[in-house]
């Protein structure tokens, strides 16, 4: 039997794979955005970005028939530029494990700024959402393997929620804590993360936030 649980972080749906269930045969525009508070390097560092705009988190599992599996999510948020800042900014996270049948498991994961110009809402009332950006030539962006990330959603309308209040959710390299408001529904996702697909099924989410200041620490 294979053990899947998610839930809603935000715009995150996040996957954990629990291996001790774990069963080898299942499978499972316009530019937008600024940055309201910034504090962010080339290295691993304290990062906070307040968002008041758009956002997109996907998250994914699966295994092939070996017995190997891989999880991850990805989230990407827009802000609203205030005193503090007058430079349009997004900001960005991902992490992917790949594992074996014997749940060892090897991370990468990334985290940072990225230029407000790289997340696209598309079609009417924002339908969708188009992310490309390029972390390897950013120095405001810490990635274990930087790389190009493309992530397009569309949204389907099967499920809306709202979240008000603090989360938080640590994954291997780093912890993200979110405090505000964030309203967001149903999506599908497809893209790739540094060459590596995002695998089909996942779940993803599309929305709106409303001063969610986003905290990561490594």
């Amino acid at each position: 039997m294979s053990t899947r649980v998610a839930w809603l972080v935000g715009p995150l749906l996040i996957v954990a794979a629990l291996a001790a269930c774990h069963d080898p045969s299942t499978t499972s525009a316009n530019p937008v955005g600024a940055a309201d508070l910034v504090t962010a390097s080339s290295q691993r560092t304290h990062t906070t970005f307040v968002g008041n705009g758009v956002n997109g988190g996907v998250s994914w599992y699966s295994s092939d028939p070996s017995g190997n599996y891989v999880f991850g999510s990805l989230s990407v948020f827009t802000g609203a530029a205030d005193t503090f800042s007058t430079t349009s900014k997004a900001f960005l996270s991902y992490y992917e494990a790949q594992c074996d049948v014997y749940s060892n498991c090897n991370y990468s994961y990334g985290y940072g700024l990225i230029p407000a110009a790289d997340v696209r809402s598309t079609g009417l009332s924002t339908q969708g959402l188009h992310l490309s950006t390029n972390t390897s030539d950013n120095p405001d962006f810490f990635a274990t393997t930087p790389g190009m990330v493309i992530v397009d959603w569309d949204a389907t309308g099967v499920w809306s929620a709202s979240s008000k209040g603090i989360n938080t959710y640590t994954s291997a390299g780093f912890t993200q804590r979110q405090e505000g408001t964030s309203s967001n529904s149903s999506a599908t996702a497809t893209g790739n993360i540094v060459g590596v697909p995002i695998p089909p099924g996942a779940e993803g989410s599309i929305g709106s936030s409303h001063s969610l200041i986003i905290t990561v620490t490594p």
